[in-house]
């Protein structure tokens, strides 16, 4: 069954939420997060700083589910891939890495200056001292990130606009919107490139698990350098 756009896998792609159930997702698990997240300061320990970065997709993760458990829509498909789609997410995540990372390289021969990164890391440099609060980190960013952000960025509002535009359309809106949630100036064109791409890989192997080992390759990737060369 082809949507508008002429596309044969929009009937895959359910919407489970409409766009202000969406909106109302993203702030109410912003602000739990918020609650829970302790201050990067003199008063946090490291543990404490890794805890607070496993809070928030935890909380995204909890609350999107909750989305598409009470909607009304169906729930998008998380069948787990089969073993050629888990090695081309996993391909994938590392080709979205190399192609953010070209970005960024360029941006910086134009603009002269290196754009600021998100990765926790550099970020907060020694700010995650000891093998509990690095253990903790690597468990918000290499997994539960991965797989809170796709049930909602991929899961809840990729399916709701493939149901409202066509897929090119779709991809570009929906790898917009994640750049933008993630609040990196310097870092909209890398990051819609990988939510974009991220986007592609849900629509066309029809399961959340490809983008999710996508994520989670690119995210340990960045990760895995930061530890190398910190």
């Amino acid at each position: 069954m082809a949507d508008r756009g002429g596309h044969p896998h929009c009937a895959r792609l359910p919407a489970p939420a409409g766009p202000w159930a969406i909106l109302a997702v993203y702030v109410v698990a912003e602000t739990l997060a918020g609650l829970a997240e302790p201050a990067l300061g003199a008063n946090g320990t490291s543990l404490d700083a890794a805890l607070g970065y496993l809070a928030s997709p935890l909380a995204l993760l909890l609350v999107s589910l909750g989305a598409i458990r009470w909607g009304r829509r169906g729930g998008p498909p998380t069948r787990w891939p089969g073993l050629g789609w888990a090695a081309a997410g996993l391909a994938a995540g590392v080709a979205l890495k190399i192609g953010g990372d070209l970005l960024v390289s360029l941006e910086a021969a134009v603009l002269g200056r290196v754009p600021h990164g998100n990765n926790p890391l550099t970020m907060h440099p020694g700010s995650f001292s000891g093998a509990w609060a690095l253990v903790c980190l690597m468990l918000a960013i290499n997994v539960a990130a991965p797989v809170a952000e796709e049930f909602f960025f991929r899961g809840l509002l990729f399916g709701w606009l493939r149901t409202r535009l066509g897929l090119w359309s779709a991809v570009l809106v929906g790898g917009a919107l994640f750049a933008a949630a993630h609040a990196s100036p310097g870092l909209l064109l890398p990051l819609t490139l990988v939510g974009a791409g991220l986007c592609l890989l849900y629509e066309r192997s029809g399961t959340l698990w490809t983008p999710v080992l996508a994520h989670a390759a690119l995210n340990g990737l960045a990760m895995g350098a930061a530890l190398l060369h910190p």
